[in-house]
């Protein structure tokens, strides 16, 4: 409507009539009109173009047309969707999704959207078909988003109705958990046991302690426990190396950290054999008990040797092959280590003594003391002894080619077989062992009955 100057005519007496047009050139009576001076139309749907023609007597005026305009309220709709769990890392950047929407209306858009936590403004959204626009978010655990739309106002400063807001799209967000060993534990680790505690510092999700080697010598009694223990079955290993593996799982969001462990087993206490005493030896063998983890080696404590092997239990030692018939002490030390167990360690002692020669024997065939015996003549590269009688007559010589065993030197018997008389007699032997030979003289007693 509009207050056009009335002018000419009969001005007491005015008629009035609207007529309208959808294109400003095919003019038709307005509804609903009724000569009412002020016209107020009727719900528009779309843009019509108005006049109205005043009349007073014989005089007619119209106005110029004048073009209603209506413009629809928008509407705007999410695109149903329901995005999958995304990951997002504590201090990176944040996690951006993208909403797909569909507007109607005259762009450019300002819309307000509601994630079910806050709600947030986009202005000067300028696509009113299917578009998108960037949801960004962080989380300290994890956050399940659900996107609607609030409110919508197009560039005509039309605002939608609620019912001209649908549509819905849903977000998981989970946060990618921060693994960590506990610091206190160095990343590489050696004990001396089957069992070492394990800590880790929990962050979000769950977590567990695995070990990627398929050995079922480790366990973990509670692999589930940020803080438990590992163990392991040796067998017959000596150490077993493992990586350990603390993983955390926050739905699809993985992390882990790692560590290496080295378990020793803690050798059995170390032994060096028994204490003893060799006779005009040059080489002995040593007789360690062999290490049941770990390894052994021999070493010389005191004395002049040389050992062939250390790392033998059973190693062949040289003693030297001059000054047979002098004593001598040797010490040699058994030491075993496995990685940073406990070494541990014996020894033994070694006595070198010069031919140990009897006093005498009884051959009377009881099987005890039936030989005239010499310890160490088994060392000797060769030897030679003769028996004399009291009035100093030779009555047998044996030398080591005929001895009956490698220390066994006398039955009691003459060279003919008979038996020598019981009592007391000398011998001379000479050794020979490189190039030195050894003389020594002694009596003996020979008696069948008494010894």
């Amino acid at each position: 409507s509009g207050q056009p100057l009335l002018t000419g005519g009969d001005e007491t007496d005015y008629g009035f009539s609207w007529i309208r047009s959808a294109d400003d050139a095919f003019w038709t009576a307005a509804p609903q009109a009724g000569g009412l001076k002020d016209y107020t139309t009727g719900q528009l749907t779309n843009a019509w173009y108005f006049k109205r023609i005043v009349t007073s007597g014989a005089c007619t005026d119209t106005t110029p047309s004048t073009l209603v305009r209506i413009n629809p309220r928008p509407t705007g709709r999410i695109i149903d969707s329901a995005y999958a769990g995304e990951c997002y890392l504590k201090g990176g950047d944040p996690v951006s999704f993208e909403v797909l929407t569909a507007f109607t209306g005259r762009p450019p858009f300002s819309f307000v959207f509601d994630d079910g936590r806050d709600t947030e403004t986009i202005e000067d959204f300028d696509y009113p078909v299917e578009q998108t626009f960037p949801l960004t978010r962080v989380t300290d655990d994890s956050a399940f988003y659900a996107v609607r739309l609030v409110s919508l106002t197009d560039n005509n400063a039309c605002e939608a109705y609620d019912t001209g807001l649908t549509g819905l799209a849903t977000v998981s967000l989970f946060k990618v958990p921060i693994t960590m060993i506990d610091t206190l534990l160095p990343y590489e680790v050696a004990v001396c046991d089957s069992v070492i505690r394990l800590s880790a510092i929990k962050d979000v999700g769950l977590g567990t302690w695995s070990t990627r080697e398929t050995d079922d010598r480790l366990a973990f009694p509670d692999p589930g426990m940020a803080v438990t223990d590992a163990t392991v079955v040796f067998g017959a290993a000596d150490s077993l190396h493992y990586r350990i593996y603390w993983t955390e799982r926050n739905r699809q969001c993985v992390s882990g950290d790692s560590m290496e462990v080295i378990f020793y087993r803690q050798p059995e206490p170390a032994m060096a054999g028994v204490d003893s005493t060799v006779y005009f030896a040059d080489t002995i063998r040593l007789f360690a008990l062999p290490p049941d983890a770990g390894e052994g080696v021999w070493t010389l404590v005191s004395g002049d040797a040389v050992i062939e092997d250390p790392a033998d239990p059973f190693s062949r030692v040289d003693l030297g092959s001059s000054d047979l018939d002098l004593a001598t002490e040797y010490a040699f030390r058994w030491t075993v280590t496995n990685g940073i167990c406990n070494v541990v360690e014996d020894d033994v002692s070694i006595s070198r003594r010069d031919l140990r020669r009897y006093s005498g024997f009884s051959p009377d065939g009881n099987g005890i003391n039936d030989y005239y015996v010499v310890r160490g003549l088994d060392y000797a590269d060769s030897w030679k002894i003769d028996f004399f009688s009291r009035q100093g007559n030779l009555i047998r010589t044996v030398g080591f080619r005929d001895a009956i065993g490698e220390e066994m030197i006398w039955d009691g018997k003459l060279p003919g077989g008979s038996d020598a008389e019981d009592g007391t007699y000398y011998y001379i032997l000479r050794v020979t062992k490189g190039n030195t030979t050894y003389e020594y003289k002694g009596t003996l007693e020979l008696a069948r009955e008494r010894l």
